[in-house]
């Protein structure tokens, strides 16, 4: 685990599409978890921060630029990186495969 701020930090898992986004980008995420830190889960507004079913206390922030952060909410009010990826990479996968012409 690496701390960005004081109540927000990344997994290790994470750190590589972390250190692929752009500065400008983690920026605006480091300061957006930061700000969300501060305020309890019922205090944060859909669509941009979702619960993602069947992994509680897991959230999905819709940042700028596409960009999608995974975290978590800690016991201890922190919040975890996971992941990060872009909205194209999760239309891919979820979008209903082409079939092939015959």
């Amino acid at each position: 685990m690496t701390n960005l701020t004081d109540r927000v930090q990344i997994d290790s898992l994470a750190m590589y599409p972390w250190l692929t986004t752009p500065e400008a980008d983690r920026n605006s995420i480091i300061k957006r978890l930061h700000e969300l830190a501060k305020l309890g889960p019922d205090e944060w507004h859909e669509p941009e921060v979702r619960p993602i079913r069947h992994l509680p206390g897991v959230y999905l922030l819709e940042a700028q630029d596409d960009f999608r952060v995974v975290f978590r909410r800690e016991d201890d009010g922190k919040l975890t990186i996971r992941d990060i990826m872009i909205q194209a990479l999760i239309d891919l996968f979820t979008s209903k495969p082409v079939e092939a012409a015959s």
